[in-house]
């Protein structure tokens, strides 16, 4: 081989490089655009066939992650200033949510992801939310059900998401923004190894309160680190990704989190039950802390983990279109693995580097969207870079099909180790959302 020329479509941006590389790259391509690429090889006798068409890639800008203040940007219920709409949501119905550089969003325009906490309020069927486009689950449900989870989503060229529900029945829909990803953003993204801050059964060092939230109760948590406060979250820090459990919860409700400012967007929603959990990515005051407030008439006992940070001294984001990296029901190309997780089992998966994933190598961490079904005991799935997982990514149900959200770091082989911490087996589904790198 004499050369190798790779063609994108649309538009046949092209680039030839020297029969003896293994890589090539490719400018000139749109941002939020997809597009497959084909390869032609020449020798001394001419170009041969051009090739079948890769799997689809969308090129997009890596940046910073900025929390803001919690502020809800779609509500199908009743509609808000960035999306008016007020209609349910139909079964295998789509909706086109405005994101950056709207009025009533705090995304500005030019922003590629957005950090949202999405909330289903269930009908009759069960189901889930996708992008369009993709065969990705964010957020499952049961009939009647209201569920929440976090998804970090790469936004269209225009600046908005399109969700679709797969589901039989109608369902209605709540975003509420987080934060975003921006070059202009001066935070970066730095996992931390799971730490404790707050557990309201038996206190901890950081936040000893060991008892339980009541009704309408808010809790100023300590969470960044300080001459009184033992926290792996750095003093500065802009922003932590917090792991929200509740435990021991006595009647319906919703928590708030917020850097004090008001905010009515929920962070977990709950029922009397089986300890929920969720991620939140929170701005801290300048303090270093959060308000955590108890929306329900009942008691709640709370679990706060530290996962990350956004600091000064980061790695930066890049967005990725949703692709499954592991799916114990059928196998992958990136994980073969076809077989339920034992009781109490820890699976190692490749996440970053090799054929199958849209992770490359050198990746630090890993947007991953962990989805579980068909357990056959009530437990948690947890992830870790390495050694035995212990912080839960889901809190599951016998029976219950539940996503989790996180942003994990990988070890050194592109690898997560992965762990069922119940007495039954079940299946789990791991979908890649984005990944930070230096």
């Amino acid at each position: 081989m004499t050369a190798y020329t790779v063609t994108a479509t649309p538009g046949g941006a092209s680039v030839t490089v020297p029969g003896t590389d293994r890589s090539a790259l490719l400018t000139g391509l749109v941002n939020g655009t997809t597009y497959t690429l084909t390869v032609t090889a020449t020798n001394l006798v001419g170009d041969g066939p051009v090739s079948g068409p890769s799997l689809p890639v969308v090129p997009t800008v890596s940046g910073g992650l900025a929390a803001v203040t919690p502020v809800r940007i779609l509500d199908t219920r009743v509609g808000v200033a960035a999306n008016p709409t007020s209609t349910i949501l139909p079964a295998g119905g789509s909706v086109r949510i405005r994101v950056a550089g709207v009025a009533g969003s705090p995304v500005p325009a030019g922003a590629s992801s957005v950090a949202a906490n999405l909330t289903v309020l269930a009908g009759g069927s069960p189901g889930h939310l996708e992008v369009v486009g993709t065969s990705s689950s964010l957020i499952n449900f049961a009939p009647r059900q209201t569920v929440a989870n976090v998804a970090v989503l790469r936004l269209d060229s225009d600046g908005s998401v399109r969700l679709r529900n797969a589901a039989s029945g109608p369902v209605h829909v709540i975003v509420d923004v987080q934060g975003y990803v921006s070059t202009s953003a001066q935070e970066r993204w730095h996992a931390l190894s799971p730490t404790r801050l707050v557990d309201t059964r038996a206190g901890v060092t950081a936040n000893p309160r060991a008892t339980p939230l009541g009704p309408g109760e808010s809790l100023e948590v300590a969470v960044a680190a300080s001459t009184t406060v033992d926290s792996p979250v750095a003093e500065g820090a802009a922003a932590a990704a917090l792991r929200l459990t509740v435990v021991g919860q006595t009647r319906i409700g919703h928590l708030t989190v917020s850097d004090g400012a008001a905010t009515t967007a929920s962070a977990l929603n709950f029922v009397p039950g089986a300890p929920v959990g969720n991620l939140a990515l929170a701005r801290l005051s300048p303090t270093g802390r959060v308000i955590v407030t108890n929306h329900s008439a009942g008691t709640v006992h709370l679990v706060i983990d530290a996962v990350g940070e956004a600091v000064a001294a980061g790695s930066n984001w890049t967005p990725v279109t949703p692709m499954r990296l592991f799916d114990t029901r059928v196998g992958t190309v990136a994980n073969a693995r076809a077989t339920a997780i034992a009781p109490y089992e820890t699976v190692r998966i490749q996440v970053a580097g090799g054929t199958g994933t849209s992770v490359p190598t050198g990746a630090t961490a890993a947007g991953v969207n962990v989805t579980v079904t068909g357990s056959t005991a009530a437990g948690w799935v947890a992830t870790a870079a390495t050694g035995i997982p212990t912080v839960p990514v889901v809190n599951f149900s016998r029976g219950q099909t539940l996503a989790g959200f996180t942003v994990q770091s990988v070890a050194a082989d592109g690898t997560v180790m992965l762990r069922n911490g119940s007495a039954g087996t079940v299946h789990v589904v791991v979908d890649a959302m984005g990944y930070t790198a230096p």
